[in-house]
């Protein structure tokens, strides 16, 4: 059984949304995270050196990637339409 990347995509989503609301629980943000990285990993299982790539990046790489999630602030600046509804809005 196949699942569709659409299906998939909507599921990074709700996840990546539940995780906002969990900003100052840092397990549970840390869990819907890490579920986006595993659908992210499902997504891009066809390709080896995607995997090899992901499975070797040390500690600091994932820093410069994603930044330190321990010292965000959190902080949602407002203009122009920006941080709307969607995670897509810029």
């Amino acid at each position: 059984m196949s699942v569709s990347y659409d299906a998939i995509i909507d599921k990074m989503i709700q996840e990546l949304e539940t995780a906002r609301s969990h900003q100052g629980h840092e397990a549970k943000l840390q869990r819907h995270i890490l579920n986006v990285r595993l659908l992210c990993d499902l997504i891009a299982e066809n390709d080896r050196s995607y995997a090899e790539q992901s499975a070797n990046m040390t500690n600091e790489e994932w820093k410069t990637m994603i930044g330190d999630l321990r010292h965000s602030k959190g902080t949602v600046t407002h203009h122009d339409g920006a941080n709307g509804d969607s995670i897509f809005d810029f």
